[in-house]
């Protein structure tokens, strides 16, 4: 089982298992190449795409997958409402779930808390800042 090294966790030894499945969500084909590179620069290997939020609920109902990271802005089904579908879903409810924007709009900080996003990526990022916050999210220990 691989872990991320803990050093960048305040306060805390605690580390992330990296035999987790992820699912990265993202209609942008560069976007995807950057995010999947990132996770395995941590140590993530058993890594899946999908090009929207409609093609990524079809894969949660049909695989087995520990987190998903979405991108917020994508047709036809946005990572907001990919993420209210997920919370909606009994079987999928308490998966792990982490937005990335370069939106900053109110609605959508308001929408990350009201259907329980466990960490939002601000676009852009490094593989540093997404190791730290994929340290700070509970469900990932």
């Amino acid at each position: 089982m691989g872990y991320i090294d803990p050093v960048c966790a305040p306060k805390r030894n605690v580390a992330v298992d990296t035999s987790i499945s992820v699912l990265v969500v993202d209609d942008s084909k560069t976007t995807l190449r950057i995010v999947c590179q990132m996770l395995q620069e941590c140590g993530f290997n058993n890594i899946a795409e999908a090009p929207n939020g409609v093609a990524a609920f079809e894969q949660l109902r049909t695989g087995k997958f520990d987190l998903v990271i979405s991108d917020v802005g994508m047709a036809p089904m946005n990572g907001i409402e990919l993420l209210q579908a997920v919370r909606a879903d009994r079987i999928l409810q308490d998966t792990c779930f982490i937005l990335m924007t370069a939106l900053r709009e109110t609605a959508n900080i308001l929408a990350t808390k009201e259907y329980k996003a466990d960490a939002v990526l601000l676009k852009p990022f490094t593989a540093e800042i997404m190791k730290k916050e994929l340290l700070r999210v509970d469900k990932l220990k």
